[in-house]
């Protein structure tokens, strides 16, 4: 739940993603091409160990949290509610008041 929203919200998740099919489809140019960009070797790497740091504490919170994770199980990958959960109507704080 969460961490899927995270995901999707997060740039360099998308970056990454990107990447990584690049690379599985693309045949790999030599090092010294000129479509090389300068310094995006080092930032995929940050990126990558973000997205592990990430994940790691991903896991250690649903280990901590299992029941939260089985409620936010109804969103689906794009982030739009499945609507599965039904909460009950309660009283408006208003008409508890006391009237004068």
């Amino acid at each position: 739940g969460q961490q899927l929203h995270f995901e999707l919200f997060d740039f360099s998740y998308q970056i990454l993603n990107i990447a990584e099919v690049e690379a599985a489809s693309v045949v790999q140019t030599p090092k010294n091409s000129h479509f090389a960009v300068q310094g995006w070797e080092a930032l995929l790497e940050a990126m990558k160990k973000a997205r592990r740091l990430n994940n790691h504490v991903f896991s250690m919170l649903k280990a901590r949290c299992p029941l939260e994770e089985k409620t936010a199980c109804a969103i689906k990958q794009s982030g739009a509610p499945l609507h599965r959960i039904r909460f009950e109507n309660t009283v408006s704080a208003f008409e508890t008041l006391p009237q004068k």
